[in-house]
């Protein structure tokens, strides 16, 4: 067998080795970076200002992950933006593992209804994530008592399946 000969023999498997080699990349990358979806939205404009919560399903808890998210989210989807410049805008990001979430428990069901006595029953549209992580940002020079962009480890409530923010918060507030 001449040097020609063997070359076309390996040929196939120089080839399958590339495209090995392209698959466990592509694996790499898409299964070592975290994600995260937006899951919900809910957006209250008034005069007092503009009001933007965000609830958002991942399975990371780096706070720093959850940080850059929550600017990169801010910044690009232009939430903030506002006609009078005057008024506040701040938005408010929810993080939660779906996989975390869980039915409220009695103890927890009892304080919400004595916090909100006053509304209807919304204990019955909401699950509880005691890991989730809440973050808090605003473009607006004036609002000294909240910091611009921060994130915190916080229990979180987020509409079971079949309900949306609108509906619970609308009910809160």
């Amino acid at each position: 067998m001449n040097n020609s000969e063997k070359k076309s023999r390996l040929l196939p498997y120089i080839f399958a080795g590339f495209g090995v080699g392209i698959l466990l990349v592509a694996f790499y990358f898409q299964f070592s970076k975290a994600k995260f979806e937006i899951s919900d939205i809910y957006t209250d404009s008034s005069e007092t200002g503009k009001y933007v919560f965000l609830f958002v399903e991942t399975k990371s808890n780096k706070h720093n992950e959850l940080l850059n998210w929550a600017n990169d989210i801010k910044n690009s989807d232009d939430l903030l933006s506002m006609p009078d410049k005057t008024k506040p805008a701040i938005l408010t990001v929810y993080f939660y593992n779906p996989n975390d979430t869980t039915e409220l428990d009695e103890k927890t069901t009892n304080s919400l209804k004595e916090r909100y006595s006053d509304k209807t029953d919304f204990t019955k549209k909401i699950n509880y994530s005691p890991h989730g992580w809440q973050y808090i940002g605003h473009n607006d020079s004036s609002i000294e008592e909240l910091p611009r962009d921060t994130v915190y480890k916080t229990y979180v409530f987020v509409p079971k399946t079949g309900y949306r923010a609108h509906e619970i918060i609308k009910q809160i507030y």
